[in-house]
């Protein structure tokens, strides 16, 4: 019979097991369970809802007739029901499932987090994350569940109700920002400008809430770091390609081909170069995406010549990938 593992042994397992599969040995090994919480847990992605809770590919959400759905995504996608006490209500069973899982861990490590909801058992248990989105509310509700360790973000995704979170600490530090401005807020170029971010992605129907043509001439006359890339989505390509159309007689001299860019530029759209200096030039176009009926505006700063710098600023961009809200 081999010996038993020692502590250090398995504490470097354990932290590097998939995360479902060590719960599932953990409600199975009372003596693992023991330990287990004292172990950090790595995670690549959570999603907490308002009746459902996913980490990584098992979800878990209330179902009707007062049943929980255990879904677990893989090949199978296997599936497993199981009917909650008449006394619990729905939030309540999803609570005591997750504080059963998370409550007393010291260390929670989440790639991505996906927060819709904030259960009051979250405080003060925390996450270590790189990557938040969230969907009803600004990320300023979420922060309470957010270790401090975990600034600067890797990406933010968030709706904000002010602009004034364009000078929160979190909110700059980031380094790839996606968001949406509610509606009765508008986006300023005194805003605009406070943004540190080089990766900015902003939601649906920001370019009804902004000047572009004052963005650029404030870029042209001040200069722009170069490898700053705005990038604005719409719900529909129709209204990307007027915007472009429109820039059209603005800067009408400045048209070009942008040779040297690998990019799914939009056919029937022209593009910009605007030079900055003798360094640097505004790249201005339209692009397709995978997604149906929606396109995308970018707003770049590149080097003025257009070789290898320019195809190693594209590969950097599409590392960082901006998805949909």
């Amino acid at each position: 019979m081999p010996p038993a593992l020692s502590y250090p042994a398995l504490r470097c397992i354990s932290e590097n097991l998939e995360a479902v599969k060590r719960m599932h040995i953990a409600c199975r090994s009372p003596s693992f369970g023991r330990i287990d919480k004292s172990i950090p847990i790595n995670m690549n992605s959570v999603i907490v809802d308002c009746q459902s809770v996913t980490f990584n590919n098992l979800t878990v959400e209330f179902y009707y007739n007062d049943q929980l759905l255990f879904r677990y995504q893989n090949d199978r996608q296997k599936t497993v029901m199981q009917r909650i006490p008449e006394t619990m209500t729905p939030f309540k069973s999803i609570d005591r499932f997750f504080d059963y899982f998370l409550k007393g861990r010291k260390i929670i490590n989440v790639d991505f987090l996906t927060a819709r909801y904030i259960p009051g058992y979250l405080i003060p248990p925390v996450f270590r994350i790189n990557q938040l989105e969230t969907i009803l509310a600004s990320f300023t509700d979420y922060l309470p569940i957010v270790d401090s360790c975990s600034f600067p973000l890797k990406r933010l995704s968030t709706p904000i109700d002010e602009v004034e979170i364009f000078t929160h600490p979190v909110f700059c530090s980031a380094k790839s920002l996606r968001f949406t401005v509610f509606e009765n807020e508008v986006i300023g170029l005194n805003d605009i400008n406070k943004l540190i971010c080089k990766n900015v992605e902003f939601g649906s129907n920001s370019l009804l809430k902004m000047d572009i043509v004052e963005l650029i001439r404030y870029w042209e006359k001040n200069g722009k770091e170069i490898g700053t890339r705005y990038i604005f989505s719409q719900d529909y390509d129709g209204h990307i390609e007027d915007e472009i159309s429109g820039l059209k007689t603005k800067f009408d001299g400045f048209i070009d081909d942008l040779e040297g860019i690998n990019e799914r530029f939009l056919p029937s759209s022209p593009r910009f170069s605007i030079p900055i200096n003798s360094k640097s030039r505004i790249c201005l176009y339209g692009i397709e995406t995978d997604s149906i009926d929606r396109s995308q505006l970018i707003i770049s700063v590149m080097p003025t010549n257009s070789g290898k710098e320019t195809s190693a600023l594209i590969t950097d961009y599409s590392s960082c990938n901006t998805s949909d809200l």
